[in-house]
């Protein structure tokens, strides 16, 4: 009699595990499990970690407080659209910008070019945030956006998180929400990261 051949399972090639992108301070945002967060005091006020093995980390090389970032955007674009930085997370940037007579195309309805002002805003505050600022800077290289709900009052909300923090590139996720946190925008910015020369 034949011997009847047991259906073996086939060997699995175990996929290769996401490698973590390090920022430029060797820090890293587990993306195994839930984050855990955790808001502390710190130096610059107000912190929110995430904690993973009992270690609490964040993105940032120098962060700064929501005041802070607000005060120095004042004399700027940004400041002039009313966007106003709110939170400083563990791996992410928040603000806010109001829909109003400064952000509406002339029907009423939230500008496009308002919203990817908001996201390049956010995102690129952030990387800055990420690098040492007396050795580099970050400057704009790409950004695009889709335009996904129509706003015509009330704040919209932009939060900016890493896809990768390389030595040479950031390329950041950006959401933009509405109130009742439905998703209007999603933008996709990347910036180069470069030696900063001192004036001649």
């Amino acid at each position: 009699m034949k011997k009847q051949q047991q259906n073996q399972p086939k060997n699995q090639t175990p996929s290769k595990s996401h490698r973590q992108q390090k920022s430029p301070q060797h820090l890293q945002i587990p993306q195994s499990q839930p984050p855990n967060y955790l808001t502390i005091d710190s130096p610059i006020g107000k912190l929110t970690l995430v904690e993973q093995n009992g270690f609490l980390t964040h993105i940032y090389f120098d962060a700064e407080t929501p005041e802070h970032l607000n005060e120095r955007a004042v004399r700027s674009m940004s400041g002039y659209l009313g966007i106003r930085f709110t939170e400083v997370g563990a791996d992410f940037l928040r603000a806010t910008m109001p829909v109003n007579e400064h952000t509406q195309q002339p029907f009423g309805a939230l500008h496009g070019g308002a919203s990817v002002t908001l996201a390049e805003t956010v995102g690129s505050v952030a990387s800055l945030m990420c690098i040492d600022r007396e050795q580099y800077r970050c400057v704009g290289q790409e950004v695009n956006a889709n335009h996904l709900r129509g706003v015509s009052s009330g704040t919209v909300t932009a939060t900016a998180r890493p896809f990768h923090l390389g030595s040479r590139s950031h390329v950041w996720h950006i959401e933009i929400r509405d109130e009742s946190e439905r998703l209007v925008c999603v933008s996709r910015l990347t910036m180069a990261v470069i030696e900063h020369r001192a004036r001649t």
